[in-house]
């Protein structure tokens, strides 16, 4: 074990970055489904502060996910967010905390903005609000999945922390063809 971690250590030291584990997509043991593989991925990078206040924050939430406006903010002059992303293969994932609370929605979906992916979230901290086909509240340590390409509205109680993955719908349907009925469902 001592020896494990010593060429672990020195590894480290010399700017190898330790194996982490993602999906392949391109693998189908069994019924169908993806496989974990080894890859090189590096760390989870900090959380870096998006400029630009609401708009930022907006603009941040589009890109990673789905276009979403925010229609309020308690003391939007408070309003402060910072954010994580990165990538495994075909997933997109983002850390994202904010200060205070706010309400928006997905941008009603059509051709030119399907996204065609679903969001499975984390709230690591605060309490938010959902809804869509149904409705839904994730507290704390609470996981939910969102179909990207529902109307969606939400409603963050307080400041905190998410983590929050997208996943291509192919990647789900291939696997779950129920996928749509654990939407929501905290």
């Amino acid at each position: 074990s001592r020896f494990i971690d010593s060429r672990r250590n020195a590894a480290l030291a010399s700017g190898h970055q330790p194996p982490t584990a993602r999906l392949d997509p391109g693998a189908h043991p069994g019924r169908g489904g993806a496989v974990l593989t080894i890859n090189q991925c590096g760390r989870e990078p900090p959380l870096a502060v998006i400029p630009g206040g609401i708009k930022g924050f907006q603009s941040a939430i589009s890109e990673s996910f789905f276009p979403y406006e925010i229609s309020s903010v308690r003391s939007p002059d408070a309003f402060e967010s910072a954010t994580a992303v990165g990538r495994i293969g075909s997933l997109r994932l983002s850390r994202t905390y904010v200060s205070n609370s706010f309400a928006g929605g997905r941008v009603r979906a059509n051709r030119s903005n399907e996204c065609n992916a679903y969001v499975l979230m984390v709230v690591e901290e605060g309490l938010v609000h959902f809804r869509g086909r149904r409705a839904a509240v994730a507290n704390s340590g609470d996981l939910i999945l969102l179909n990207a390409d529902h109307a969606l509205e939400s409603y963050q109680e307080t400041s905190g922390f998410s983590l929050a993955v997208s996943i291509p719908a192919s990647m789900l349907r291939l696997r779950y063809a129920e996928v749509d009925e654990w939407c929501l469902v905290p």
